[in-house]
């Protein structure tokens, strides 16, 4: 999650849809590349595909969210919080 304020789209903005009631998802209009994930509820953020990056290696994680519906083969083992839905949920 990046505040939007921290975040320069440097070309085009990406399409919408509401894939929820409260979710917005982002594409590239040209290619379909799945970009962002924004939630109506919390406007101040916009949640980056790490492949939209320019440079994915600049972001570490800082909390890993909705573990509890991780694939099994993926367990990172970098330190970061972990909560099984989200933040103030827990963690496991």
């Amino acid at each position: 999650d990046f505040k939007r304020e921290e975040v320069e789209i440097t070309a085009g903005a990406p399409t919408e849809y509401e894939s929820s009631e409260f979710v917005r998802r982002g594409f590239c209009a040209r290619c379909g590349s799945t970009l962002t994930f924004r939630d109506t509820r919390y406007p101040q953020y916009v949640t980056l595909t790490i492949a939209s990056l320019d440079d994915p290696n600049a972001v570490r994680p800082t909390r890993h969210l909705f573990t509890e519906s991780r694939l099994e083969w993926f367990d990172p083992a970098d330190g970061c919080p972990r909560y099984p839905r989200g933040p103030g949920e827990g963690s496991d």
